[in-house]
Formats: C-alpha cells, sequence, structure tokens
C-alpha cells in the first residue's frame, strides 16, 4: 500500500522576471513615497520654528510690559537677548537644533526701545538650511514674513501655515 509521491516538474522558487517585477514594483513606490515623506518632515520642523517664534514674541511682549521698552530692561543692565530663556532662541526645543533666533551673523533679530524683529533663522549646517522658506520674521505689529530672496505673498502664506 505505498502511494506512489507525484513529482513536480517545476522548480518551487521565483522566476528572474517575477523578481525584477517585485522589485521595479517596490523601487517605484519608494520614488513616490520619499519625497512625500521628506516634505512632511520639513513642514513639521517648521511647524517646531514657527512656534518657538511665536513664544519668544510673547516673552517679548511681557518683557515690554514689565520695562515699556524691548530692547533692554528699566535699569539698562540688562538686554532682551541676555534674559529670553534659551528654549525660545531655538527649534525644536530638545533634540538636534534646525533653527536659532540671534541678533549677531546673518539676518539676526533686532530690538529698539518701541520695536523688535525676530528672525528664526536656518542653522547652517542643519537639514533646513536650504528649506525653500528660509529662516521665519515676526514682528512687534505680528507681521509674517520669511527670509527667502524673491518670497512672494503666496510663499510666506504657505510657509505660515
Amino acid at each position: 500500500m505505498m502511494s506512489k509521491l507525484k513529482k513536480n516538474s517545476g522548480s518551487a522558487g521565483f522566476t528572474l522576471i517575477e523578481l525584477m517585477i517585485v522589485v521595479a514594483i517596490v523601487g517605484l513606490l519608494a520614488a513616490i513615497a520619499l519625497p512625500s515623506y521628506q516634505s512632511y518632515i520639513a513642514r513639521g520642523n517648521r511647524a517646531a520654528a514657527r512656534s518657538a517664534l511665536s513664544q519668544a514674541a510673547q516673552y517679548m511682549q511681557r518683557f515690554y510690559a514689565a520695562n515699556d521698552r524691548y530692547d533692554a530692561d528699566r535699569t539698562g543692565a540688562q538686554t532682551i537677548w541676555a534674559t529670553m530663556p534659551p528654549a525660545f532662541m531655538r527649534a525644536p526645543a530638545d533634540g538636534t537644533q534646525l533653527y536659532e533666533i540671534s541678533n549677531t551673523g546673518a539676518n539676526p533679530s533686532s530690538a529698539t526701545a518701541s520695536t523688535f524683529t525676530l528672525i528664526m533663522r536656518p542653522v547652517a549646517t542643519a537639514n533646513m538650511a536650504n528649506d525653500k522658506c528660509g529662516g521665519f520674521t515676526l514682528t512687534q505689529a505680528g507681521v509674517k514674513g520669511i527670509t527667502a530672496a524673491g518670497a512672494t505673498s503666496a510663499l510666506i502664506a504657505e510657509c505660515w501655515r
């Protein structure tokens, strides 16, 4: 009562053509998904920069309310740059720094007794250094802008969205 084993005449595996089709499909999906993912990450980084910039502007307003000026305290002993919390001057607040507020170097932030312009600029050696938006600007009047060359109102609106 032995049964005969049926031998498979074909091979049990994938052909080279089938494997190449799968590799092509995976490559196509990766080519579509990767730019979308990078765009998503850039939007998240921009949101962190805008959030830190808004917190810094709120700090400036509180400082003004306490000192009747934006640039220094009532005695003139401490400037706004010496008193602003470091977490407001960088984005993101934790992890690898991608943006910074500074009153020195290229695109510096500025403060006078009655006005301020804060610039959250990308760190030159970080991932966002060549971002289409460049840095973000915010004034005491709430005027929003970007530092990218040739910025249009449409690009400003897109970057601040």
